[in-house]
């Protein structure tokens, strides 16, 4: 018997385990990523001055809060008038040029206001619009420039 046992042995194959090894947790980190600005554009497609979405003076708040680059256009089809109330339209943002592009759009502080002014360190270029109607509020009256204006 004892032959028989140890030949059996010798020709039987145990069915062997495979060990796997437990994975390496990977520690999560964070890295600072390289400061990158994207131009923001803001689209007018209001003739009205309450600042509600769409609107001259949103697009001008919404230029002023976001940092870097930033072009305000108008979705007009046909020329338009945009009447400002008592206050003037303000350029703020120092951190990267304002784009103001409207062909065929008139800008009229209808004798109540000044219409814009450009703030110091602010860049800023204005292309298709009128400047019309604004009030001489210490200096200037269609456009106060205290920044770089193109």
């Amino acid at each position: 018997m004892m032959m028989r046992s140890w030949i059996r042995a010798l020709f039987t194959s145990s069915a062997s385990r495979t060990i796997r090894s437990v994975p390496r947790r990977g520690r999560l980190n964070l890295e600072a990523l390289e400061d990158r600005w994207c131009p923001a554009t803001f689209t007018v497609f209001s003739t009205l001055d309450d600042g509600s979405v769409g609107t001259l003076r949103w697009a001008v708040t919404q230029a002023n809060t976001n940092a870097g680059p930033d072009t305000i256009q108008f979705a007009f089809s046909a020329p338009q008038s945009i009447t400002l109330g008592p206050a003037q339209l303000q350029l703020t943002d120092t951190t990267g040029r304002t784009t103001i592009t409207g062909p065929g759009v008139t800008v009229n502080g209808a004798g109540l206001t000044r219409v814009f002014q450009v703030d110091a360190g602010v860049s800023a270029t204005f292309s298709g619009l009128t400047i019309t109607g604004g009030a001489i509020i210490g200096n200037g009256a269609g456009l106060y420039n205290l920044g770089n204006t193109t």
